[in-house]
């Protein structure tokens, strides 16, 4: 039997101090968690989030200082495709 096991390069040693920081977007401790899932295990929920936010100050800066398709990519670092889709998702619906 083998007395001296190969340790993994990844272990960290047992009486290390883990910061928890938590994932961020309102969550700052792990432990205290606000959401019902974590951000960490679903990385597409967190960028969900983050695109609906940018979605929604795209549509506030649109309709506040009536800037064009060209103008709003430039502010928001994305292609005028993507403000295009932007734009349709978040058109006012009639009610």
């Amino acid at each position: 039997m083998n007395r001296n096991p190969v340790k993994r390069r990844d272990a960290l040693p047992e009486d290390a101090t883990y910061r928890d920081t938590g994932c961020g977007d309102g969550c700052t401790q792990s432990l205290e968690c606000p959401f019902p899932r974590c951000l960490h295990d679903e990385p597409r929920l967190s960028l969900t989030i983050k695109q609906t936010k940018r979605d929604r100050e795209v549509r506030t800066v649109q309709q506040l200082e009536g800037l064009d398709i060209k103008e709003l990519s430039l502010r928001f670092g994305v292609s005028s495709r993507t403000i295009h889709r932007i734009l349709a998702r978040t058109r006012l619906r009639p009610t």
